[in-house]
């Protein structure tokens, strides 16, 4: 198995608190992941430790993922952990820039081979998400 670490961000026209608060929820992640429902497994009240259901939908499939949030560290960093195929962890940080807020996703992902066509495709995907997240939080 070989560790692969991807990187994205994009800027926000919009406080670090609000992003921080509106990106570290998870039952907001169908208003911009491309999940379809998000659903509480189990709760922790200082977050770490807390798992969800995380669904999505297409045409042609349905599948669920479950994510633990393995660090929560209110308003600069939030984290989370799936064990599903291939295994990875997610980390965002966000850090104030000349009024806007820095949104950073690094992606630490558990695959069999190394391929230069997946490492493309996934930095797209993160690519995306960031794009798809910037314009749901500046409408």
């Amino acid at each position: 198995m070989i560790k692969k670490e991807y990187q994205a961000n994009i800027l926000a026209a919009k406080p670090l608190d609000e992003v921080f608060a509106f990106t570290s929820d998870p039952n907001n992640l169908p208003l911009w992941s491309g999940a379809s429902a998000v659903e509480m497994v189990s709760e922790m009240a200082d977050q770490v430790g807390s798992v969800y259901k995380v669904t999505f939908s297409s045409f042609f499939k349905k599948y669920s993922i479950l994510i633990e949030i393995t660090e929560y560290n209110s308003p600069n960093s939030w984290e989370f952990k799936t064990e599903e195929k291939p295994a990875s962890v997610s980390k965002y940080t966000f850090e104030e820039v000349e009024g806007e807020t820095k949104i950073t996703l690094n992606l630490t992902e558990d695959q069999e081979s190394e391929s230069l066509i997946s490492d493309i495709s996934i930095k797209r995907k993160l690519d995306n998400l960031l794009i798809n997240l910037k314009k749901y939080l500046e409408k």
